[in-house]
This record gives C-alpha cells, structure tokens and sequence, in this order.
C-alpha cells in the first residue's frame, strides 16, 4: 500500500535514497559516472498511485519532464496514459564536438535532435 502525504521531515533520509537511485538511473543512461534505478516496478507503483491520487481529488493535468535521453522514462510514462507533448527545452551545446556526451536520438516535429 502507497499513501501520498505532505513531506514529513522525517522522511529525510527516504529522499536521499531515492535521491542516490535517481543519480545513479542518469549516470546510467548519459554513460558518464560523475552525474538509476534497480526496481521499475516500485517506480510504476508510485507513479500509479499519484495517478489515481489527483484523479480521486479532481486534479486536471499531470506533468512529468523526463531527460530527453531518458527514452525508458518516456516510454514508461507513455504506457502510463502521458500521451501529451507540452514542453520542449533546446539546448545549443557550445562545447567542443569531441567532449559533447551526446548521440543522436530523437526526431520531434519532423527534425532530428541529439539526446
């Protein structure tokens, strides 16, 4: 059982566990260990449950920003009912092209994007 409650500061040292997995899940998917996750299906058990949650209390929209690398987080909550595109961040990289961490990844409005 999942409860979404106001944050408790006693709930300090669960954020920073989830703050580790989360730093590990982007060093994983940029490939660069000086920037996570071991158990999709608790991450989908809470995403549900904040789901069901705003529903249950009238919520109208619910918004997630995944890392435009992160192709798993966006399929995952795609799978999840998020089927609408709202925000996109650009970015000019102006950083030499040999120490650019990027790799081209994404076409979005008929243009190909590095992520």
């Amino acid at each position: 059982m999942v409860s979404i409650r106001l944050y408790d500061p006693r709930d300090l040292e669960g954020c920073r566990r989830l703050w580790v997995e989360l730093t590990e899940w982007h060093r994983s998917i940029f490939e660069t260990p000086s920037i996570g996750g071991d158990d999709p299906g608790s991450r989908r058990r809470l995403a549900e449950t904040v789901i069901e949650h705003a529903r249950e209390h009238g919520f109208r929209q619910l918004q997630v920003r995944p890392v435009g690398r992160n192709a798993e987080a966006i399929r995952f909550f795609h799978r999840l009912g998020f089927d609408v595109l709202d925000q996109v961040g650009l970015m000019l990289d102006l950083v030499p092209s040999a120490h650019r961490p990027w790799r081209d990844g994404e076409l979005v409005a008929g243009r190909s994007f590095r992520v």
